[in-house]
């Protein structure tokens, strides 16, 4: 080695940041992919509400055992009625409570897309991604819960939902309390990282 070349002091730190770099590029998929989600969700709803009030219907209807959306009234059950024959303060029930489960579901999802923008940026173990976190649990959370608390409400006002509990509310349930779960032990794991900094 010649006298005058530079020696380095430093280790390059390429091994240390190629694990971000992998962060970085699984995240984008993640991120569009619950936006994408999300936006389903929000038309999906916002096409219930039209066709709640369109003319030409009815398309929905309401049962004990559910709520239906469809062109055929004649292959619905036969205790199957329209929405739009409900009195108000029913309508006024059962679009509060559908609001609710779908804005829950809705909200949840843009806070998940928010929380992979974080990591597609390289903001991993901060304070904002663990926030995103928590708030995306606690959304799906209430998304979850939404049928059964309303529950009163919506019998209160004379429209039946007897199979108001679904699978796939479970699924929402678990699946917001394991990230509000992961959101308390990151915040634990970078407490943990700046306390040993500290001690250095």
């Amino acid at each position: 080695m010649a006298e005058d070349e530079p020696v380095e002091l430093y280790a390059h730190d390429a091994v240390e940041r190629a694990p971000l770099r992998r962060i970085r590029r699984f995240s984008r998929p993640f991120e569009i992919g619950f936006l994408v989600l999300a936006v389903a969700a929000s038309a999906f709803w916002l096409l219930i509400v039209i066709l709640a009030f369109a003319p030409g219907g009815p398309f929905i209807f309401l049962s004990p055992n559910g709520a239906w959306l469809t062109l055929n009234p004649a292959r619905l059950p036969e205790d199957a009625v329209a929405f739009r024959d409900l009195p108000m303060i029913a309508k006024l029930a059962g679009l509060l409570t559908a609001a609710l489960i779908y804005g829950a579901q809705i909200i949840g999802l843009i806070f998940l897309s928010k929380l992979f923008g974080f990591y597609r940026r390289g903001v991993v173990f901060n304070a904002a991604p663990i926030k995103m976190m928590r708030r995306a649990g606690a959304a799906l959370m209430v998304g979850a819960i939404a049928p059964g608390l309303m529950q009163p409400l919506i019998r209160a006002t004379g429209a039946l939902d007897k199979n108001w509990f679904h699978m796939e509310s479970v699924a929402f349930l678990l699946v917001g309390a394991a990230l509000f779960l992961f959101a308390h032990i990151m915040a634990l794991g970078v407490e943990i990282e700046r306390e040993n900094k500290g001690f250095v």
